[in-house]
Parts: C-alpha cells; structure tokens; sequence
C-alpha cells in the first residue's frame, strides 16, 4: 500500500478545515446574528467589537511577549469556551437577555480568534506553488456547503455553528503545533526586527490597509438592505471563484493574487455605484457585487498571509492576530455604514449617491491611483520580506573559517573595536537583545552599533550580513584547501 506523502496529509486537514471556517462564518452572519439583533440591533457590532480587542491583544503579545502566551490558546482554551459561549448564547436567545447573548457570542468567538492563527499556520505545511488553488477549492466548497446548512435554524443552527468550529480545530490542532511552537520559543519579533528590519511587515502596511478596506465592503454588503434582521446575500459571490477554478483547469495556471485584488476592487466599486439605485433594482444587487469583492479578496487574504508567514514563520502569529484585528473593525465599520445607507436610500436619494460617489472615490483613489503610483503589488511585498535568521545551536563552537572571515571583514571595513564586538555577535546569528545583554550596553547602544555596521558594509538587515560571512568563510575554506 503506497505511503501518503506528508503534503497530501495537508491537505486532507486544510481544505477541509477551511471550508468548515467559511461555512460557520456564513452561518454566523446569517443564522446567528439573526437571533440576537431581535434582541439587541447592536449585540452583533459590541460582540464583535471586543472579539478585535482579543485580536489585538494576541497581536500585541506574540510581537512584544510572546513567551508569556499560553500554550493551549489556540487549541484546548477555544474547544472549552466554544461549547459553552453556545450554551450561554442559547440561553440568553430564550430569556431575551442581551447580556447573556454578547457574553455567549464572545466566548463562541474565540475558536474564531483560533482559527484565523490555526488556518495560517496550516498554510505553511501546503505546496507553495498551489497554495492559491486549495484556497479557491476550500472557500468554493464553503459556499456550496451552504445550500444544506441553509436549512437550519434556531437551536440547530448554534449547534451546527459550533461543531463546524470545533471539527476545524480539531483538524488543525497538530498540524500547526510546531509552527506556534517556534513563535512561543523565539524572541519577540519587537526584539530582532532591530537586526531584521525587513522581516517583519510594519502595521501600518499598505497590504493592511487593503484587508481594511475590503472587510469594510464586506460589513457594509450584510447590513445594506438586511431585512427582518436577515442579509439580502445569496451566493454570487460563488461566479468569480467558478472562473479562477476554470481557469486554471483549463490553462494548467494559477490566477496571480495581483490579478484576482484587481478584480476584487472593480466588483467593490460596482457594488457601491449600485446603491443608489436600490430601491429601484433592489438591495440584493449592491450587496451581492460587494460580497464577490470580498469573496475574491478572501482567496487574497489567505493567499499573501501564507506565503508571508512562509517567508518568515516567527511572524506569523502576529501576522494572522494582526490581520483578525482589522477583519473584525471592518465588520463593524462597514456594519455601520451599512445602516446609514439603509435609512437614507428610501428617504434622500441624493445624500445616499453623494456618500457613495465619496465612498467610490476614496477606493479608485486609493486602490487604482495611489498604489499604482506607489508601484505597490502583493507579489512585491511577499518577494520584500526577508525571512529572520535562526540562531544556530552549535554557533559558539570553535570555527575556524568563520573566525578567520570575521576577522578579514573586519579589518577590510575598518570596524572599530566595539563594532567588532557587536559584529561578531550579529555574524553568529545573535540578536539585539541578546547582544544588549552580553556586551551590557543600552538597546539604542546595540541599534546605533548595527547601524553603522550595516552602512560600512553596504548590506541592510542581519540576513544579508550573516549571508556575507558565510560567503567570505566557503571563500576561505577554498584557498585552504
């Protein structure tokens, strides 16, 4: 019996557990938050308002101490909480209590937390070459889950809702463990981004502000034209993911992400331009176009975080809180504005066609002008980011190639006899904060250091300088030999 290759095994985890998180997210949308807003019309915004704050608050951990992060936060902690945040939330649907029901969402959401970092990792285990094809394939069979799960409601949908969460865990759970692993072990990104600057993507970075932008479109597509606290979306958001499938059958080639973003942005724009007309055409058009914008910028999403985090895996915990943070702020911005839109589309035609004309402005401005002039590609920044070295365990032994290459460098740079010290440290894999407290000196003292090494020798991270020394020792070791 032939033996399953590992990468196989992946996949047998991956898609499926994929298509479990796309159908209880469907279903939170559309079966959940149903029975809460008939209780509260804002338990879903503060519900997944403080869902972002857990969000962040991981982010912010795994960049500055990630060793203090529990072990079981991704795994055991949400399997406890999911089963009994849909308990409580049950409880709260029957009692009318608003309390009882964002408590209960709340907790239910920290499988989401987990699975947003769980489904990342994943990714790292799959081929890279077709990591764009098992996500179109695994949100493809998202959707087409719906058509059964549509039958549900009430009890059975919370009840479905938590099971799909927690099989996809249980799928996951130690498929991603050496990954977490790693980010728990390792020093905090905060701390060797210092030697590594190009290994870390900033906050602030434009492929961040995309995925703020698009969640907005999306929050905005289930709360424009809700009716009986129900979205109007049905499943046109299947179409674009149909074509890439074909595509790729058909021509043996995966659609570039930069390619499928571009088409992500024209449906946005041709969503918004319909809302106006909504009471004319009906809301399900707007929402329908904003949703196959979403649904093609969700391939995106998971496509360019995988293959960041595969660039660099010690930031991929940061990578996947970070990006969870601005989904959630999305939905709750986009849920806003979607409201707005509902109360001024059938009461004043023309304020509803100024904010959208703003709205589309601001998105051709941003996403077509800005990040052309910028020359911004998601391929580029995947390409731009540096993986962080790992420092070896055998890098304090006796080598003599690499000390003799350190001391050639040295002396060919004219380092001074502190940026040697610091020099040989860094050539050795160590990190800022490593070489603070050997040589006992300031943290800026280290960056001021680092700095002025990186000048003199024309390089501008610690990968670039380790690959210098190991250059200079297979040199060396060649003349003795």
């Amino acid at each position: 019996m032939k033996k399953i290759d590992n990468n196989t095994k992946a996949l047998i985890r991956f898609v499926p557990a994929l298509i479990m998180y796309g159908a209880s997210t469907w279903m939170l949308t559309d079966k959940v938050f149903p029975q809460t807003l008939s209780i509260d019309y804002y338990a879903k915004d503060i519900s997944t308002a403080i869902q972002a704050f857990l969000f962040l608050v991981v982010a912010f951990v795994a960049i500055y101490r990630p060793k203090r992060m529990p072990k079981q936060m991704f795994t055991l902690f949400p399997m406890v909480c999911l089963p009994i945040g849909t308990l409580i939330l049950y409880m709260g649907i029957c009692s009318h209590s608003a309390q009882c029901a964002i408590i209960g969402l709340c907790l239910t959401f920290t499988a989401q937390i987990a699975l947003v970092v769980l489904i990342g990792c994943a990714l790292l285990k799959l081929n890279k070459r077709l990591i764009c094809v098992w996500v179109l394939v695994g949100i493809l069979l998202s959707y087409l889950l719906r058509f059964p799960l549509s039958l549900l409601d009430g009890l059975g949908a919370l009840v479905f809702y938590a099971l799909l969460q927690m099989a996809a865990i249980a799928l996951l759970w130690k498929m991603s463990a050496s990954i977490l692993d790693s980010s728990y072990r390792n020093e905090a990104p905060a701390k060797t981004a210092l030697t590594n600057p190009f290994s870390f993507l900033p906050l602030n970075h434009r492929a961040f502000l995309c995925l703020l932008l698009f969640q907005i479109a999306y929050g905005y597509a289930i709360s424009f034209g809700e009716s009986g606290y129900s979205s109007s979306l049905s499943v046109v958001g299947i179409i674009p993911l149909l074509i890439f499938v074909i595509y790729y059958v058909l021509r043996k080639q995966v659609i570039s992400v930069d390619v499928i973003f571009s088409i992500a942005v024209l449906f946005v724009i041709a969503g918004y331009m319909f809302v106006p007309a909504a009471e004319i055409l009906g809301y399900s058009l707007a929402g329908n176009l904003l949703e196959a914008g979403n649904t093609c910028f969700s391939v995106v999403f998971w496509v360019v975080l995988g293959s960041l985090a595969e660039r660099n895996p010690r930031g991929a915990l940061v990578l996947y809180a970070w990006s969870g943070f601005l989904l959630c702020m999305g939905d709750v911005i986009g849920g806003l504005l979607g409201r707005a839109a509902n109360s001024m589309v059938p009461t004043s035609t023309g304020t509803s066609i100024i904010v959208t004309c703003l709205i589309v402005v601001g998105y051709i401005s941003y996403t077509l002008v800005y990040l052309s002039y910028k020359h911004f590609t998601f391929s580029a920044t995947i390409e731009h980011l540096e993986a962080s070295p790992l420092v070896s365990s055998s890098s304090d032994a006796k080598n003599e190639p690499m000390d003799a290459a350190i001391t050639t460098i040295t002396s060919e740079y004219n380092l001074t006899p502190r940026e040697i010290e610091v020099f040989k440290l860094l050539a050795r894999g160590r990190s800022g904060t490593y070489i603070q407290h050997e040589l006992v000196v300031s943290y800026n003292t280290v960056k001021t250091h680092v700095a002025h090494i990186y000048n003199k020798l024309g390089i501008h991270n610690h990968q670039q300088l380790i690959n210098f020394v190991e250059e200079k020792c297979r040199k060396i070791s060649a003349q003795q030999k």
